[in-house]
């Protein structure tokens, strides 16, 4: 829109079907420049020690002056794609070399009457001392 034209906004508006309210419009900032220096020393942080949790990046922020809660930091860490770096918890075992897998040997089988199938538990010991 040129506002200095000799049609005034109101006819521009018109002659191209757009609301007056979306020429005015100015889109804030997504981040204040607060929260950006946060979002920058959390980077940094994270990029020297990639083990830190949002709690020890928490304290961190604290120790450096900065006032935010540990909600906002974990909020921050996910905006920015931030994870901590440790060993996961593995979803399967690994069975260990030479390991024989049995087979399933109730697979496809239809249980549709009582005593059919029987199970017993020998994981834990029987004899007590």
């Amino acid at each position: 829109m040129n506002k200095s034209a000799e049609v005034s906004v109101v006819e521009q508006c018109k002659l191209l079907d757009l609301s007056r309210s979306s020429i005015y419009y100015e889109p804030e900032p997504l981040f204040s420049d607060e929260q950006l220096a946060i979002l920058n020393q959390m980077d940094e942080i994270f990029t020297d020690k990639p083990f830190y949790g949002y709690r020890r990046v928490y304290l961190d922020l604290i120790d450096q002056g900065f006032i935010v809660g540990r909600d906002r930091v974990l909020k921050y860490m996910r905006v920015l794609g931030l994870e901590t770096f440790y060993p996961r918890k593995r979803k399967t075992t690994i069975p260990g070399k030479g390991h024989k897998i049995y087979p399933y040997l109730l697979k496809g089988l239809d249980i549709c009457r009582p005593n059919q199938v029987w199970a017993a538990d020998i994981t834990k010991g029987f004899l007590t001392t």
